[in-house]
């Protein structure tokens, strides 16, 4: 059965594409432009029983950089350090949720 579960939610398909990953695996996806691209990983820390995830910026075609914006445990905001980013993140939100260019989408 699958740990993981990916959907894209905003495209031009009329049906959502979507992906899953087992424990053992992890799941990968990306976003990118011609500038570059975010790339999410989630994966399951057998040894410590908890799944993690890791947010970073990466090249794309040849262009952008690499360069980590997150990583903690998935379902938490315990110990996450934002100050690690470059760029912009938008303003935390009291419940842990993240407020910025994308959240009015649901």
């Amino acid at each position: 059965m699958s740990h993981f579960y990916a959907e894209i939610e905003a495209s031009h398909r009329k049906v959502n594409p979507t992906s899953r990953g087992f424990k053992k695996d992890g799941l990968t996806a990306y976003v990118a432009s011609w500038e570059g691209r975010i790339e999410t990983e989630v994966w399951h820390d057998e040894s410590a029983k908890l799944d993690r995830f890791r947010v970073s910026l990466r090249p794309h075609h040849g262009k952008g950089k690499s360069f980590l914006l997150v990583e903690g445990v998935v379902g938490t905001t315990h110990g996450l350090d934002f100050n690690k980013a470059q760029v912009p993140l938008g303003d935390l939100v009291t419940d842990g949720g993240f407020e910025g260019p994308l959240s009015d989408r649901g």
